[in-house]
């Protein structure tokens, strides 16, 4: 035996040999020992992705212990914790970067153009803002919450993407029921509001939201086998958790979205089964068609009753006076808006609608809230993007049933936010909740199957495609 492999018998218990060179005929062993308990880069990196998305969401969320009971007060909460949380994700972040930076670079690559011009008009926006200072906080923010998700998405694609987003709605879910069950002068708002559970959350609005799009994320997969397992039935459990949560929120739009959500994944289910893309895409067409058709005529009336029984009128939120004016601050400056972020600042919408007597303190409009803070171009350009975004992923159907299935919710999570914009502030491109929601069902990752060899090709000297995961 030659006396090299002698000395890694001996370190055999410790490692084995990583590479072997040869010289002159004879083979050289070069041993390197390692740690038994070592972690690799990969599932370093990997773990730090899982914990950077857990407390993305806690941020965006908002919630916390021991928010004033009324509306009024809450422009006194310090804001201090959550810009801790906030800026907390940097240094990890930067982190997963440094340790994948090719990786994060290959994604920077594939940006589609439409995003690209986009997130240029951003930046134009903030560089000529109203307050510089203000804007610039505004994006650092929203890039901050931004990046762990979408790093995420592209890591791990769309079914791991749900799960961990299903695991964060159950705990979330439970975690304020018990949190309004146990301290109801906190977990239920007073004043205008009185009644209305707002649970951890800072508004009853933001509550109703996330509990709609938690409520979706849950619904339960009836052809997953086997059924009646504890995942499933704790799942579940806070799937009608959820919609109780919606209603008790007394939010009229989240009960809307809802409904909407659960529409969409029907849409999505039903456009899964047809073969032909061409004919997904007809069939997509005839169901928004078919159901825009529904809510003219009978979804109006139905979205009444609830805005009524909450004192509202038929918009979901009364705020068609609070539209009307500010349609004016949006042709002072229509290409680049007043700055990024500037609508979401309550001292600077009461520049232009002080004479509403209710005093509002949102657009109540995401798509007029960005409007006025990027511009027209900019808003259109977005629009744009998240349209044929959502066209592609509706007609687009996975070999996997659990592929299929996540598709089917990203659809659905994508149409309810797109129309909740119409009703509610601060869905898109705010660090809050909504917004790592869509960020994680916007990417496309799609699996290449392996190409099959032609009959009587022979053998290749090119070694087999791999599966890989496309990102966009």
């Amino acid at each position: 035996m030659h006396p090299d492999q002698l000395e890694i018998d001996k370190m055999s218990d410790t490692a084995p040999p990583i590479h072997i060179e040869t010289r002159g005929g004879a083979s050289r062993f070069n041993a390197r020992t390692r740690p038994k308990y070592a972690i690799s880069r990969s599932a370093f990196s990997d773990g730090l992705l899982y914990f950077l998305a857990y407390f993305c969401l806690i941020r965006a969320t908002g919630m916390w212990i021991g928010y004033p009971p009324t509306q009024d007060e809450n422009a006194t909460v310090d804001s201090g914790p959550q810009q801790l949380l906030l800026y907390s994700l940097i240094p990890f972040t930067l982190l997963y970067v440094w340790l994948n930076s090719k990786l994060v670079f290959g994604y920077i690559r594939r940006i589609p153009l439409t995003l690209a011009i986009f997130m240029v008009l951003v930046l134009i926006s903030t560089a000529v803002s109203v307050n510089f200072v203000a804007s610039a906080r505004g994006l650092m923010a929203v890039v901050v919450i931004s990046l762990p998700i979408l790093l995420f998405k592209n890591r791990f694609g769309s079914v791991k993407t749900i799960d961990m987003l299903r695991n964060f709605a159950v705990v979330a879910v439970f975690a304020n029921l018990l949190y309004t069950a146990i301290l109801p002068r906190y977990g239920v708002m007073g004043g205008s509001l009185a009644g209305s559970v707002r649970g951890l959350f800072l508004h009853k609005n933001f509550f109703g939201q996330f509990s709609a799009l938690a409520f979706l994320l849950l619904v339960p997969t009836l052809t997953q086998r086997p059924l009646f397992t504890y995942k499933n039935l704790r799942i579940a459990a806070a799937c009608v958790l959820a919609l109780g949560s919606a209603a008790l929120s007394k939010s009229s739009t989240a009960l809307v979205l809802c409904l909407v959500g659960l529409a969409s994944l029907g849409v999505s289910w039903l456009i899964s089964q047809v073969p032909m893309k061409s004919l997904r895409i007809y069939v997509l067409l005839v169901s928004v068609t078919v159901l825009a058709a529904f809510v003219y005529f009978f979804g109006l009336a139905f979205a009444g009753d609830i805005a009524s029984s909450f004192g509202k009128d038929i918009t979901l939120s009364g705020r068609s006076e609070l539209w009307d004016a500010l349609l004016d601050a949006l042709f002072e400056r229509p290409w680049f808006g007043h700055g990024f972020a500037m609508f979401r600042q309550p001292d600077y919408i009461a520049m232009f609608t002080h004479q509403i007597a209710w005093g509002p303190r949102s657009t109540h409009n995401t798509y007029l809230e960005l409007a006025l803070n990027l511009g027209i171009p900019a808003i259109a350009m977005w629009v744009i993007f998240l349209l044929a975004r959502f066209v592609s992923k509706a007609v687009y159907v996975p070999a996997s049933p659990i592929e299929r299935m996540a598709n089917s919710r990203e659809v659905a999570v994508m149409m309810m936010v797109i129309i909740g914009s119409f009703t509610e502030a601060g869905m898109m491109l705010a660090p809050l909740a909504t917004w790592p929601l869509l960020l994680a069902v916007l990417p496309e990752t799609r699996i290449k199957r392996p190409l099959r060899p032609k009959q009587g090709a022979g053998h290749s000297e090119q070694p087999a495609r791999t599966r890989a995961i496309q990102h966009t």
